[in-house]
């Protein structure tokens, strides 16, 4: 799955984002300014505003994030591990996204993925 290159949000000085591999042909990235989860489905984008957090993941998110727009809510639970290879960012080395849509099943895919920040 291959990804392009996003422009920044507009918004604020800082961000941190992380972009999720995921195990199902779909692509996700979650934003921690705004709380935002960015998903394709169907090869469609849709935006999900980040409704809870809870827990102390790092770098703007928790280790649990809440999401939800018209129809659709989704969960997405990681473990932020910073590495001194990595430079204002970490690596998601566990993960999972559970999405639940309006008159569909509810599907869970383990993720893992990076973050990146910039200030």
């Amino acid at each position: 799955m291959g990804y392009r290159e996003r422009a920044r949000p507009r918004g604020g000085v800082g961000w941190s984002a992380v972009v999720l591999g995921l195990a199902i042909p779909t692509g996700a990235m979650a934003q921690a300014d705004p709380g935002r989860l960015r998903l394709s489905i169907g090869g469609t984008m849709t935006d999900l505003d980040r409704s809870a957090q809870s827990g102390a993941g790092g770098f703007g998110f928790g280790e649990s994030n809440d999401y939800g727009a018209a129809g659709i809510s989704a969960k997405l639970t990681m473990k932020i591990e910073t590495r001194e290879s990595i430079s204002s960012g970490a690596v998601v080395t566990e993960g999972l996204l559970q999405l639940d849509r309006a008159g569909q099943d509810t599907v869970v895919v383990p993720v893992g993925g990076l973050i990146g920040c910039a200030t």
